[in-house]
C-alpha cells in the first residue's frame, strides 16, 4: 500500500496512531490495529491484530516510535471476534493488566466456541448442498481460526471508554457479526469501524455464527447510524482510512442492496429454489461455480439471509426506494 511509507506504523492524527499487521489470509494481507494515547499518557488498543510473535513485536516497535511500551497500554477494545482483530487481545491483557472489552453477542460466541472446541459446522442439508461439496466444506469449517480466549468485559454501544483528556465512545454496528462495535473518536473526529465499513471493498455479513438474528436488516440499520457522523476520517480494520464517508456508506449499501433485488427477483419469481439453487443463480465475481471452501460456504450463508431479509417489511422499503430510505 503506496500509503504506508514509514513501514508498518503511521501516525493517523494526534495521539492516534495505525499498526499495519500481516495475517495468514492471503488475500487479504493485514489488518489495521490502532494505538490512543489518552491525556494521562497511557495507551488503549483497538483491533491489535492475531496471536503471534511477529504481532507482538510490530505493536512494540509502534509504541516506541512515540515513546511508550507494551506496559502503557491501559485498556483494550476489539471490534468484534475474528482472529485478526480480537486474537492478540488476551494475551495483551494477561500481559498488561488491561481490561479487554469485546461485544456482548461476540462474546457469547466466542464462549461457545470455546465449549465446542472450534466452529459450527454450516447446515449443508437445509441449504441443499450436493454431497460431493459437502466434506470440503466440513473441512473448511475445521480449519477455521477461531479464538479460544474470552474477554474481560462487554463493549456495549453508547458506552464512554473513560479514556482522560480524550472522548472516546462506542457504536453498536452489528451485521458483519452480532456484536460488532464501532468506536468514535470525537476528539479527533474519527470513527474506527473495524469491518463494518471499508474503503476499497465491502464487508461479508453475518459472519459471527449460525444464530445471528436478522444479520442483514441490523448491518443496514447500523450503517444508517453511521451517516450521523459526517465529516469524521474513518479508520477500519482493513485497506486503509479515508474521508468521505457518507458517500462510501451509500456505495457500500447499494451493493449489498444489489444482491437484495437479485435474490428478491428469484422469491418472487414463485420458483421453489434451495439456497444452493438460489445462490447457483446469482452473480457473483469470481462465478459460482469457481466458489470453493470457506468461500463457498459464505456465500450460501448470505443467500441463505437474503432470502430471509426480502420477506421483511424493512427489505421491501429498501427495495422500493433504494438508499435513500437509510437517510430517512
Amino acid at each position: 500500500m503506496t500509503e504506508w511509507t514509514d513501514g508498518n506504523a503511521r501516525a493517523v492524527r494526534e495521539g492516534v496512531w495505525a499498526v499495519r499487521i500481516p495475517i495468514p489470509v492471503p488475500e487479504v494481507g493485514f489488518v489495521i490495529g490502532y494505538l490512543i494515547e489518552d491525556a494521562a499518557g497511557a495507551v488503549h488498543a483497538i483491533d491489535p491484530g492475531w496471536d503471534d510473535d511477529t504481532t507482538w513485536e510490530l505493536l512494540a516497535s509502534a509504541l516506541a516510535r512515540f515513546g511508550k511500551d507494551i506496559a502503557d497500554i491501559a485498556s483494550i477494545a476489539s471490534t468484534h471476534l475474528h482472529f485478526d482483530h480480537y486474537g492478540m487481545a488476551p494475551r495483551l491483557g494477561r500481559a498488561t493488566g488491561a481490561r479487554v472489552r469485546l461485544g456482548g453477542a461476540d462474546r457469547e460466541i466466542v464462549r461457545a466456541n470455546i465449549e465446542m472446541g472450534g466452529d459450527a459446522e454450516p447446515p449443508l442439508e437445509r441449504w441443499g448442498v450436493p454431497r460431493t461439496y459437502g466434506s470440503e466444506m466440513r473441512t473448511a469449517t475445521r480449519n477455521r481460526i477461531v479464538v479460544a480466549a474470552d474477554a474481560d468485559a462487554d463493549l456495549a454501544g453508547d458506552m464512554d471508554l473513560g479514556l482522560p483528556g480524550r472522548a472516546l465512545r462506542t457504536l453498536a454496528t452489528p451485521g458483519h457479526t452480532p456484536g460488532h462495535t464501532s468506536l468514535i473518536d470525537d476528539t479527533a473526529r474519527i470513527v474506527f469501524t473495524g469491518d463494518h465499513l471499508l474503503r476499497d471493498s465491502f464487508p461479508g455479513i453475518g459472519l459471527g455464527g449460525p444464530d445471528d438474528p436478522r444479520p442483514i436488516e441490523r448491518y443496514f440499520r447500523s450503517l444508517a447510524a453511521l451517516l450521523r457522523l459526517d465529516g469524521y476520517r474513518v479508520c477500519p480494520g482493513h485497506e486503509g482510512s479515508f474521508d468521505d464517508l457518507v458517500p462510501r456508506v451509500r456505495q457500500t449499501a447499494e451493493h449489498h442492496l444489489h444482491r437484495s433485488r437479485e435474490v428478491a427477483a428469484l422469491v418472487d419469481s414463485g420458483a421453489s429454489l434451495s439456497v444452493w439453487e438460489t445462490a447457483s443463480r446469482l452473480s457473483w465475481g469470481a462465478g459460482f461455480a469457481n466458489l470453493r471452501g470457506m468461500r463457498l460456504r459464505s456465500a450460501l450463508a448470505q443467500t441463505a439471509m437474503h432470502i430471509d431479509f426480502v420477506e421483511t417489511p424493512f427489505a421491501r422499503r429498501l427495495l422500493e426506494r433504494g438508499v435513500d430510505a437509510l437517510e430517512e
